[in-house]
């Protein structure tokens, strides 16, 4: 079985790409798909294209369980979360009954949504329906244990998309969840052990929410307890109320108590009076007091003011620090111009050399052997100046200019697209017929119809030896003494009969009406004589 995959690649320098929320997934197969009863598919049947959810993406289809199979989540497709990019189910002509075909561009800035997580294992699924409700249709799952099958990350540049393709029937890298019955939509969720699975769970729910409802002997505790309960509640009602008559002699007794201490503060009130008087005449005194201090006060800061401030007692004062832009606020170490600061720095320079010379990588440097090294190593390597995977020897040897990227094809790649070459070019001229002077069959049938319809030179001769069989209108003429030969309409398939109305008043002188009389006759098929008769009222 011949299969044909159409995928759209794209070329370009990896310096110049940037990551966008762009990415294109292509494929499909040419290999016919049945329904259940080993029938093609009709055209636009529908395929959704997804991920399963939980797998490994380096798991064997071969080991897959139910529930991998169950994990399917479409994201491609009628049902997913991507409703708008079909994937087209359609006719190739014979031997090609029933095949699809993908070509879905996802931006998510668009709003089309990707896969949660990556990467993901890929697969196919395909219903038997081509309706829009996928409830209860017949089914059938497809993965493949290649690398075109996994959805990596697209947000990695290098990232090439997944182009997912079905292979032929002996492919033994394929796998279907009915893999018994392969290309075939042989799996229905409405079968009768899937229904009987689904009242057992109902059944186990409805026990479960009966046991979690109390019994009747709970229900007979619960009202025995209450009524025990509502005994006790009595009992101590009659206790808090022997509590509220003491707390009620208590509050009595406290407001005597509140009365007096009243009085206590109005006589305190008056003494306070007293004593605030009293302190008023101590506050104008120290406030004499206060204002001869002012005046000492000011004295001193006059003469601090005129003495250098010096902040944080380092030696230097503060004008000095501003000048020398240092923090007067903390401690400043500062040394003398002598020669045990020149021999300090000297020996500080010394220092850093050694630390440069003894860890070189930390400063960004290495050692003249590695580089040496290294330059040996380049140089017994192919060189490949343009970076597109052909070293210069091959170039030159293919006559290709090795500053350019060269673009090349694998013999798989290559032979992959003279194929599709080859089916465009047939698409060409099934699109097109007339370009290439050809007529479809649907055209050509019906001009043979319409010949068909045309009569030949044997129903020429046919009607000729008919007419010249039927008698002259002249023979007709003669037939019967006294009749009339009518023309027929043969375009309106009718006859006119026009006549006129004489009258006599002796029998003997016959005068013509004015009027003329018109009828219009229909005529039948066949040979027909017609007569004239008068009807009485």
């Amino acid at each position: 079985m011949k299969i044909i995959l159409i995928i759209a690649a794209v070329v370009a320098s990896l310096s110049k790409l940037a990551y966008t929320a762009s990415i294109t997934i292509g494929g499909g197969s040419f290999a016919n798909v049945l329904d259940g009863l080993g029938d093609s598919l009709p055209e636009g049947s529908q395929v959704q294209v997804g991920s399963f959810d939980g797998v490994e993406p380096s798991k064997s289809g071969a080991d897959f369980t139910s529930v991998d199979w169950q994990s399917f989540n479409p994201f491609l497709g009628i049902g997913s979360s991507n409703p708008d990019e079909v994937i087209g189910t359609f006719s190739a002509g014979e031997g090609f009954e029933s095949v699809f075909q993908i070509n879905s561009e996802l931006d998510a800035e668009l709003g089309d949504l990707f896969p949660s997580e990556f990467p993901v294992r890929l697969g196919f699924r395909v219903f038997d329906t081509t309706e829009s409700s996928l409830e209860g249709v017949a089914y059938n799952t497809v993965v493949r244990d290649v690398s075109t099958w996994v959805f990596n990350d697209p947000e990695i540049i290098t990232n090439q998309p997944p182009s997912p393709s079905i292979g032929t029937s002996d492919d033994s890298l394929m796998f279907w969840e009915d893999n018994e019955n392969p290309f075939q939509t042989s799996i229905t969720t409405t079968d009768d052990s899937t229904r009987i699975e689904e009242l057992e769970a109902q059944l186990a729910s409805v026990i479960a929410e009966r046991d979690a409802r109390p019994t009747q002997g709970d229900y007979d505790a619960l009202i025995a307890e209450r009524d025990g309960n509502l005994e006790s509640y009595t009992e101590n009602l009659a206790e808090k109320d022997g509590v509220i008559a003491t707390l009620s002699e208590s509050i009595t007794e406290k407001d005597a108590a509140y009365a007096l201490v009243v009085a206590e503060r109005d006589g305190n009130l008056e003494s306070y009076t007293e004593n605030l008087a009293e302190k008023d005449g101590v506050i104008a005194t120290l406030g004499e007091s206060i204002t001869e201090k002012d005046a000492a006060y000011a004295l001193v800061v006059a003469e601090r003011d005129s003495r250098f401030e010096d902040t944080d007692e380092d030696g230097i004062t503060d004008i000095k620090e501003i000048e020398l832009e240092t923090d007067p606020n903390v401690e400043t170490v500062f040394y003398l111009n002598n020669t045990e600061f020149e021999t300090a720095v000297a020996s500080a320079r010394a220092t850093g050399q050694n630390d440069v010379i003894l860890d070189p990588l930390s400063y960004g440097l290495v050692l003249s052997s590695k580089y040496e090294a290294v330059i040996a190593e380049r140089d017994a390597r192919f060189i490949d100046s343009d970076e597109d995977g052909l070293t210069d020897v091959k170039e030159a040897e293919l006559e290709s200019n090795n500053n350019e990227l060269t673009l090349f094809y694998l013999q798989d790649a290559y032979e992959l697209g003279i194929e599709s070459a080859r089916f465009e070019g047939r698409t060409d001229v099934t699109n097109d017929p007339n370009a290439f002077s050809l007529i479809s069959d649907a055209q050509y049938n019906l001009v043979v119809a319409q010949r068909d319809a045309r009569p030949t030179q044997d129903d020429l001769a046919e009607v000729i030896a008919e007419r010249d069989a039927r008698p002259t209108l002249g023979e007709v003429k003669d037939a019967r003494l006294g009749s009339v030969v009518l023309q027929p309409d043969i375009g309106n398939n009718s006859v006119k009969i026009r006549f006129s109305v004489e009258e006599t008043n002796d029998l003997k002188v016959w005068t013509k009406r004015d009027e003329i009389n018109e009828v219009t006759v229909p005529l039948e098929l066949g040979r027909k004589f017609y007569r004239f008769a008068l009807e009485d009222e």
